[in-house]
């Protein structure tokens, strides 16, 4: 990233899952943990679990006591933002009731990923 700090969002972070290219999200910041996929005490299995989403409730589940800004600082490539509107979803007044369908769904996908990795200090997403 040349040293900027990138606006990612998580539909970003989800395209980078694999051994060879990983992001995760850690407390609102976006961490491109591929270089230290080998590192990682627990093992690729394990790390691979926080890929391509948001880790913060896993990593504080069971690294509570582990000091992520200095241990991951170099792997920092930006922050979490929320998701851009899609194209699809512009204001379109000959179909209200639609978007409003569109932006309920939106409503259920957000809070489920919420619900399964909540964040429980530092940024949130709203």
């Amino acid at each position: 990233t040349g040293g900027a700090m990138l606006q990612v969002p998580l539909s970003e972070v989800r395209k980078h899952r694999s051994k060879d290219d990983a992001w995760l999200v850690l407390n609102g910041r976006v961490f491109n943990v591929t270089e230290y996929m080998d590192y990682h005490p627990g093992g690729v299995k394990t790390l691979m679990a926080g890929v391509g989403k948001d880790c913060t409730a896993l990593f504080n589940k069971t690294h509570a006591w582990v000091n992520w800004q200095s241990l991951l600082g170099k792997c920092c490539i930006g922050i979490l933002i929320p998701e851009r509107p899609r194209p699809d979803d512009e204001d379109d007044d000959d179909d209200e009731s639609d978007d409003q369908d569109d932006e309920d769904e939106d409503d259920e996908d957000e809070s489920e990923e919420i619900s399964m990795f909540p964040a429980p200090s530092g940024p949130q997403r709203a």
